[in-house]
């Protein structure tokens, strides 16, 4: 999160652009500390965690670019919830992050760091498209499909 509280303070100036960062930890001080030093502060909004998962949803809805530098994804399913939310995503290239298994060529890697999140940011805000349409990607991962899959799977074992 500190690199992309980085990349935001890179493009707040020549983009009018708004981080929504969901969620609590451990850094979330040394974070706002971050954005507080930043030019344009008043880009990013902490919006803590959120108890109900539709108001995760309402977010993802309302966004136009989902971006999670993350270097240790499992499955990564926010990136399968951002696609069927219609969102742009970007997201860690890293070894040890799934993400490039979850969203395919319906969105975007970067290298986490500054410049290369910023880079890859300004490039969707002119209007980069992904290759695959978001949600035709997230349908692989809808659950009658995964269930069906996994029936499938059973049933060519026995």
């Amino acid at each position: 999160m500190d690199q992309l509280i980085g990349a935001m303070d890179r493009i707040s100036s020549q983009y009018n652009v708004k981080l929504g960062i969901i969620g609590d930890g451990p850094e979330k001080q040394h974070l706002e500390a971050r954005r507080d030093s930043m030019d344009n502060p008043e880009c990013i909004d902490f919006l803590g965690f959120l108890d109900e998962y539709e108001r995760v949803l309402g977010h993802m809805r309302a966004c136009d670019i989902f971006v999670s530098p993350s270097t240790r994804e499992g499955f990564g399913l926010t990136f399968a919830e951002a696609m069927a939310a219609d969102c742009s995503v970007i997201a860690g290239d890293h070894p040890d992050s799934a993400a490039d298994e979850v969203i395919g060529n319906a969105g975007f890697l970067s290298k986490p760091t500054v410049g290369c999140i910023s880079e890859t940011v300004e490039m969707v805000l002119s209007g980069k498209k992904p290759e695959v349409e978001p949600r035709e990607r997230a349908q692989r991962f809808d659950w009658d499909n995964v269930a069906s899959q996994a029936e499938d799977a059973y049933r060519s074992v026995i």
